[in-house]
């Protein structure tokens, strides 16, 4: 039985670093988005792409990185944290496109927390935190409570400025308190004209797929990312399987229309065809 006071966390109340440090995790493992997609994001498992990057980009002083699809955002905390231990100054703009929600307060005992729209990811109460994977269970076992909570949003959801409703961002806490990373809402389908030939990198780790996407759509989104890199930049695409073993491509940008690949790491990534001939 897992508990963590989400009104604790969320006001970035938790001391103990390592406590803290499990707390997110568990945290974070729980919460399930509308999509199905998770918030899931396991240590260190992209240390080696970062020491592939590093070969790259050693022989600058200062660089940025546009991070997509940063989920909790833990990995974007540890490409930083190598980053400036390798004497590099560094600015990240993360993003993701379910980084709003919001914390209710639904009674005196029992906290929940929404996406943006007020759907339901996940709640609290005096003994248990119940993750959306709970909730079938929970139907069956204590279905007043669930029903209670759903009714409670429902109402809330037309007033969303009520005092009892606090918007938070679904990230770690360690992320915000970075001043050298900024987080956006981030939906890499649509142009952001205003990120265009801005970054000397951009990563896209476990998210452009055929497992997620068709190929049609990972087109579009492989050509957005392409134009956030500056000329010589590069474009980062990974994927960890399910071994943790992280296969992917680093990209360079010779020109807007022309890229070469610079290495692949371990299989490469699935999706380098998309990229070196789009």
């Amino acid at each position: 039985m897992f508990q963590i006071d989400l009104e604790k966390y969320f006001n970035g109340h938790y001391d103990n670093k390592l406590n803290f440090n499990q707390i997110e995790k568990d945290l974070f493992i729980r919460i399930v988005m509308s999509n199905g997609t998770t918030k899931t994001t396991y240590d260190n498992r992209l240390n080696d792409v970062n020491e592939t990057l590093l070969k790259y980009i050693k022989h600058k002083k200062e660089i940025s990185v546009n991070d997509v699809a940063i989920s909790s955002g833990i990995t974007t905390i540890e490409l930083f944290n190598f980053l400036n231990n390798n004497l590099l100054t560094v600015n990240i703009v993360g993003g993701d496109a379910f980084l709003n929600g919001c914390l209710v307060n639904i009674s005196t005992k029992i906290k929940a927390l929404t996406d943006e729209n007020m759907s339901l990811l996940l709640f609290n109460d005096e003994n248990e935190l119940f993750g959306n994977f709970h909730f079938k269970r929970l139907i069956l076992s204590n279905p007043l409570i669930y029903l209670f909570v759903i009714a409670k949003l429902r109402i809330l959801k037309g007033n969303i400025t009520s005092n009892l409703v606090k918007k938070v961002q679904l990230v770690s806490r360690e992320l915000l308190k970075e001043k050298n990373i900024k987080i956006m809402k981030d939906d890499f389908f649509e142009p952001k004209t205003n990120l265009y030939k801005k970054f000397d990198v951009v990563r896209a780790a476990n998210i452009l797929n055929l497992a997620y996407f068709k190929k049609d759509d990972l087109n579009i989104a492989i050509n957005e990312l392409k134009k956030r890199v500056m000329i010589t930049g590069i474009l980062i695409v990974v994927r960890t399987n399910i071994n943790g073993v992280n296969n992917g491509s680093l990209f360079q940008k010779i020109s807007d229309t022309q890229w070469e690949l610079l290495e692949d790491i371990n299989d490469g990534s699935e999706v380098k065809n998309l990229v070196l001939n789009n």
